[in-house]
């Protein structure tokens, strides 16, 4: 892992920077306008969750999809609500390595046990939850940051509705993008996606840094919303692509 990179992901001062260099600055962590902090590793529901809350909540401003510590570290700093996603490896690292112009799997589980690592240390400031209770319960999961935050963010009262509006709008971007972006890089599942992922799964697997990734997820995830025991890691359907967004 490049040493410099890993520092500049953690510093909130150089990922402002960033942002505003990329033209992105809208993604960054505002203290005094920014209502919540939504993060997580790459290909682990960071879209279908932002979007459906945006569509709950159309006013909020939403710090998100830098996935970096350095957006989580501003956030908690300020004291503004943290909402953090976790997928259990390898999926995210296998769409993150598909998604990569130049595949490097020491870089992507690098950054998987760097950013939970994080996320371990903080877990008395945030919110976490995991990507199948995300998907299936988005509710719930807003439900326990208003707990947790004292805050009043909107619920969705026709939950399928919702869901329909978020891959509508997700689908619409692909399209007006799809020239610019290549199919392995849309936040939306592809069965090309999916052959590509198995390519690397023996690689990722068999990585000596695999075991640590696994590990971090297994011990986070009874701190996830709803979950009150580690059961259930390895069980049916643990970590398997699914319909929604994953990005």
């Amino acid at each position: 892992m490049n040493p410099l990179r890993t520092w500049a992901r953690r510093s909130p001062t150089l990922l402002g920077l960033y942002l505003r260099w990329k033209g992105r600055s809208q993604l960054g962590v505002y203290p005094g306008r920014t209502a919540i902090c939504i993060e997580a590793y790459p290909r682990s529901a960071n879209s279908s969750t932002f979007r459906k809350f945006k569509i709950a909540n159309p006013d909020a401003m939403v710090a998100h999809h830098t996935h970096t510590v350095g957006n989580l570290a501003a956030a908690v700093r300020h004291g503004i609500p943290t909402l953090v996603l976790i997928r259990r490896p390898p999926e995210p690292i296998l769409s993150t390595l598909v998604a990569m112009r130049t595949p490097d799997p020491d870089d992507a589980l690098s950054r998987y046990l760097d950013f939970y690592g994080w996320v371990e240390r903080r877990l008395d400031a945030l919110v976490l939850a995991d990507f199948e209770r995300v998907l299936e319960d988005w509710n719930g999961v807003i439900r326990a940051v208003n707990t947790r935050f004292g805050t009043r963010f909107a619920l969705h009262g026709d939950s399928e509705e919702a869901d329909r509006r978020m891959k509508d709008f997700i689908q619409k971007r692909m399209d007006a993008e799809a020239e610019a972006r290549h199919v392995t890089n849309m936040p939306l599942p592809s069965a090309e996606r999916t052959a590509l992922k198995e390519q690397y799964r023996e690689v990722v697997e068999g990585h000596a840094l695999y075991p640590e990734a696994l590990g971090v997820f297994r011990r986070l995830l009874p701190h996830c919303v709803g979950r009150g025991d580690a059961g259930g890691v390895d069980g049916p359907g643990a970590g398997l692509e699914r319909s929604a967004p994953a990005g």
